[in-house]
Parts: structure tokens; sequence; C-alpha cells
């Protein structure tokens, strides 16, 4: 039996996660732009993009940057 949790991780898997893209399923679910998903306040992040029991936001812009960085350098080989 799948739990809420494992269905809304498996659910932004099959949405957002790119196997060819930088990092691991959970940081590219974690920078996630879809806004207006009902699941993106409910989505899974590492642990170090969260804050006092909250999402952190400057975490989470940071770890997309880092994402976008590495894609970018890829691209460039």
């Amino acid at each position: 039996m799948t739990t809420k949790k494992e269905a809304i991780r498996l659910k932004c898997e099959d949405c957002i996660v790119d196997p060819a893209a930088s990092g691991t399923a959970l940081q590219q679910i974690a920078c996630c732009p879809s806004v207006n998903c009902p699941l993106h306040s409910h989505r899974p992040v590492p642990r170090n993009c969260w804050k006092d029991g909250m999402f952190d936001r400057a975490a989470i812009y940071r770890l997309a940057a880092e994402l976008d960085h590495r894609d970018r350098e890829r691209s460039r080989r």
C-alpha cells in the first residue's frame, strides 16, 4: 500500500524529474516551478531546504541556481 507521502513523491517524480538533468530526483522536485500545482506545498525537499519547519525559499533558490549552473556547464562540453 502506498502512503500519501509516497504518492506525492511519485507524482512529483513523474511530473518534473529529468534523468538527463543535474541533481537528484529530490533536488529537482525541490526546484519545481509549478506553484499552481496543488501538490507544490507538499512536495518533498532536501533537509537543507527546510528552516523552522517550513520550506526555506532562499535555500531552494540557491539549489536551483546550482543545478542550472551544472546543466549549463555540462552543455558547454
